[in-house]
């Protein structure tokens, strides 16, 4: 099996950095035509020359903020002006912010809603007018291994995420006939920003080193290290593919075998 993503136009948001960028990159090297986007002006001109620059992939770059409906609107009106098309949708978000429930205010809640829930909804409403007319197309969703088992400290995502997995299943259910899959993807420690502001909170908060911390993530996983953000796009740029079509409905750990859940 050759993998290749020849001349579909793939949209990843929230892709200036860390696993956003690691998908958008392996995409890209796997023949897409990439639209990536960013809160953060500067990020995202850095992210769209390495894209260029290692695989000379055609890449649209849209300065936005995936949890404002407008922009995310702004987002696929864009891509389909700049590109004629879009055939995967690689939903991806900032993290919410850390805390346990006395920690976090209504606007904590009220963010973390529209990043983590309604703007997958917002994002997959304005896409599949495109894939359905084509009768094809690939909607994959970026969430975590909190979905099967709850990380301390991390209870918006615990709370917020879990939704992304019912809208999965009733995508695949509701499209699956019209070419259109649906699947979700949960990464474990994976080498991020994020993961590593969690070590640096958690060293500050107990007196440790950050690299004694990091090391302590990394002895929880089977494999003994962290992922990285290019294996998590290995993973969508599967899914991303003509041969995952049979592919429908699943919500898949990548995670080194953090999880010791049988199911």
């Amino acid at each position: 099996m050759s993998l290749s993503l020849k001349g579909k136009v793939v949209l990843v948001t929230a892709s200036s950095k860390g696993i956003g960028l690691g998908v958008a990159r392996v995409c890209a090297s796997h023949g897409a035509k990439m639209v990536i986007c960013s809160r953060n002006r500067a990020n995202l001109e850095a992210a769209k020359k390495v894209i260029i620059e290692e695989s000379g992939a055609e890449v649209l770059a849209i300065n936005a903020d995936v949890s404002v409906k407008k922009d995310a609107l702004k987002i696929v009106r864009q891509t389909l002006a700049g590109f004629n098309d879009l055939d995967v949708l690689v939903h991806n978000a900032g993290p919410p912010r850390s805390g346990s429930i006395m920690d976090l205010n209504d606007s904590d809640w009220d963010h973390a809603v529209r990043m983590l829930l309604l703007s997958p909804i917002w994002f997959t409403k304005a896409t599949l007018p495109t894939m359905l007319r084509k009768r094809r197309g690939r909607l994959i969703y970026l969430t975590s291994v909190s979905l099967k088992e709850p990380i301390p400290n991390l209870l918006l995502s615990n709370t917020v995420r879990i939704g992304v997995a019912g809208l999965v299943k009733s995508l695949a259910t509701e499209f699956g006939q019209s070419g259109v899959t649906a699947n979700g993807v949960m990464p474990g420690y994976i080498n991020t920003d994020r993961v590593n502001g969690l070590a640096r909170a958690q060293a500050k908060k107990t007196g440790r080193q950050f690299r004694q911390i990091l090391k302590e993530y990394a002895s929880e996983v089977p494999v003994r290290r962290l992922g990285t953000p290019e294996e998590v796009g290995q993973l969508v740029a599967f899914l991303a593919s003509d041969d995952a079509a049979y592919i429908n409905g699943s919500m898949i750990t990548i995670d080194g075998g953090l999880l010791r859940s049988i199911l």
